[in-house]
């Protein structure tokens, strides 16, 4: 017989082999408020014709995400911490995020 126990609500989303750094995000309603956020952000970013202003905008959006502390210590591995870097990141985090989310929601089911 299977009981029914909540998820772990936190996933920790690892960058980098080498000196490792790791964000932890916590599955809940405010995350998802900022994922949102986030994502209008990366919307109105890439209408913009301007290069400097759109890299500005995502890296509000990565800020909003992760906290500027981390997304400063990941985009320095950087080659380039140009617009693309950063979506690369943003991409990461909000996939390894929805698939963890998605993991814990079927396992109850």
């Amino acid at each position: 017989m299977k009981f029914f126990k909540f998820a772990d609500r936190f996933v920790a989303i690892r960058f980098f082999d080498e000196d490792p750094i790791t964000v932890t995000l916590k599955i809940c309603d405010e995350t998802d408020e900022r994922i949102v956020k986030v994502s209008g952000k990366l919307a109105a970013a890439g209408k913009l014709l301007n290069t400097a202003k759109r890299l500005d905008t995502y890296r509000e959006a990565l800020d909003l995400l992760i906290g500027e502390e981390r997304a400063e210590l990941i985009l320095a591995r950087s080659e380039e911490a140009d617009c693309f870097a950063i979506e690369s990141v943003i991409m990461y985090v909000l996939q390894a995020y929805g698939d963890q989310k998605r993991k814990n929601l079927q396992a109850r089911a």
